[in-house]
């Protein structure tokens, strides 16, 4: 019996021998085998041979399913037209899959070392479809008639599905830098809120990439606060480009607040696409146009902003106007003001000994005076023109910029206060 046991092997092995390059241990290709002829139960004696001194991979039926070790040697796997009729699991290093169909479970892990590159494009999995220890995967074209889990002790690098289709649940239990939903259709929803793919709060500091160009956006459940939208690697889109990126931002933000997620993140991030990408608007302009929006109060989140910024350009204002107060006054003209001005300088000349007491009460009486002429240019409603002196151009467009500014302020200042939860 031990020598029927050993000529089998043989036999199996020159098999196995004949469907690989020789020449190339490193790459094996299997390609169009159908395994139904290898369905003898007598193979489960050889399933504890060791292959790693062996050039050839070995394929063996072990409990009800196919499984198929790569020399430890090996790098990369290609199974081309085959036809899995039983479960099939691999142990390898590096797998691409094309035209196959895998009618039962499959199960792809990788005891030695996480897998470098996993894909499977025009395959068809009836049965459930299971992955552990990938560090990347692609789906291209591809349908999951069953369930699909990951399970990963490490981070995907890169997870995507393009133009796939999954006909039951998806677990992704494994955290990725990058997910891409590509083109992808489900008949059930797909949580991406699970704690096994947000992991811990210390992973959290670096946010997932997530790509839905083309999906079913409404079948995803998510919290945005993890996750930053994929929106092109270049600065400069397309046109169709730009309009599809666009549709997922506004499909996206419909979907998060039907299902009553705060969507402030993705607001932020959409008003920041429309600035620096689109292809219609100058990129200077752009970049100008979105750091103003971004820092003044927050693309409107944080209108609390708004009065620091006021008082800023306030204080920025009065500055400048300590130093040049007396030809800010002169260029707009304002009675009240000016006589203040006269009476201040006539009692600081007419006084003798000037006390300590004195001096520091003539220093905040002149600068308190600044400031009103400075306060009542900045936040007046109405500049009266005949008090402007046109002869100083340089001057009267000063004034102007501070007239301008704080209308500006004004307006926002009284948004913010209708807003804020007192005003409302």
């Amino acid at each position: 019996m031990r020598f029927f046991h050993c000529l089998l092997f043989i036999l199996l092995y020159n098999f196995c021998y004949s469907q690989i390059n020789p020449l190339d241990t490193n790459r094996v290709i299997l390609d169009r085998l159908n395994l139904e002829e290898l369905k003898d139960s007598t193979l489960m004696d050889f399933y504890e041979y060791d292959s790693s001194e062996s050039q050839a991979a070995v394929l063996s039926f072990y409990k009800g399913r196919y499984h198929y070790r790569v020399p430890f040697g090996g790098k990369e796997v290609v199974i081309n037209n085959c036809l899995f009729e039983e479960g099939a699991i691999f142990n390898v290093d590096e797998l691409v899959s094309n035209n196959s169909v895998y009618l039962k479970a499959l199960f792809i892990f990788s005891s030695e070392s996480p897998l470098v590159s996993f894909k499977l494009r025009r395959c068809a999995v009836i049965g459930s479809t299971t992955i552990t220890g990938a560090r990347s995967a692609r789906f291209i074209n591809t349908d999951f008639y069953g369930l699909f889990e990951t399970f990963s002790f490490h981070n995907f690098v890169s997870l995507t599905f393009e133009d796939v289709d999954f006909h039951s649940f998806v677990n992704l239990r494994g955290r990725s830098d990058t997910i891409r939903f590509i083109g992808v259709t489900t008949s059930k929803e797909i949580n991406l809120n699970l704690p096994w793919i947000l992991g811990p709060d210390s992973a959290r500091l670096k946010k997932t990439v997530i790509d839905l160009s083309g999906s079913q956006i409404e079948k995803f459940d998510l919290d945005y606060s993890n996750y930053t939208l994929y929106d092109g690697d270049r600065s400069t889109l397309t046109s169709i480009e730009f309009n599809n990126f666009r549709n997922v931002y506004t499909q996206l933000l419909k979907n998060l607040q039907n299902r009553g997620y705060t969507t402030e993140q993705l607001d932020k991030d959409y008003k920041r696409f429309l600035y620096l990408k689109d292809p219609g608007r100058s990129k200077f302009w752009g970049s100008v146009l979105n750091f103003l929006d971004e820092q003044w109060w927050g693309y409107g989140y944080e209108k609390q902003r708004v009065p620091m910024w006021t008082a800023i350009f306030l204080g920025i204002f009065f500055l400048l106007n300590v130093t040049v107060c007396s030809t800010s006054r002169d260029v707009y003209s304002i009675r009240a003001i000016n006589s203040s001005f006269e009476r201040f300088e006539e009692e600081s000349f007419q006084q003798g000994a000037i006390t300590t007491k004195t001096r520091i009460k003539e220093f905040f009486k002149g600068y308190l005076l600044v400031f009103y002429h400075t306060a009542i240019v900045f936040f007046g409603l109405k500049m009266s023109i005949d008090n402007i002196d046109f002869n100083r151009p340089v001057w009267v467009a000063y004034i102007f910029l501070q007239y301008t500014l704080g209308l500006v302020c004004l307006a926002y200042l009284v948004d913010f206060v209708i807003s804020s939860p007192q005003g409302g």
